[in-house]
């Protein structure tokens, strides 16, 4: 998928999500409108290298995986790749980042994927 295919899948998808939100009366028109048209232009200005904007702190809460938890993550990045909603190396990334996070907060992390195992 090249960069200009994976921006527009995410501003596809989030508008798709807030447009839900609407429909739902949980946000008026004007509130989706303002909020597709900031994400789209920090979409718009993502490079591609990192977390794509509004999913980096999806994963702040996730310091103390358990090793079921980690799994069951890992399994559903697994098909978001599939999907091809992000990419092998962004999967990389945030197991990386969650590994980091685990080893800081005195978990262990032995039994965990890491990318040279993977």
């Amino acid at each position: 998928m090249t960069l200009d295919q994976k921006r527009q899948k995410l501003i596809t998808d989030y508008t798709a999500a807030v447009n839900k939100k609407v429909q739902n009366g949980k946000i008026t028109q004007d509130k989706a409108n303002e909020l597709i048209k900031n994400y789209t232009d920090k979409v718009n200005k993502w490079d591609g290298t990192g977390f794509p904007p509004g999913m980096k702190g999806m994963f702040m809460g996730f310091k103390n995986f358990n090793e079921g938890d980690y799994k069951r993550f890992e399994n559903a990045l697994d098909k978001a790749v599939k999907d091809n909603k992000i990419t092998e190396s962004q999967k990389q990334d945030i197991l990386n980042y969650l590994k980091g996070n685990k080893d800081k907060s005195g978990s262990n992390t032995s039994n965990t994927n890491t990318q040279s195992n993977l």
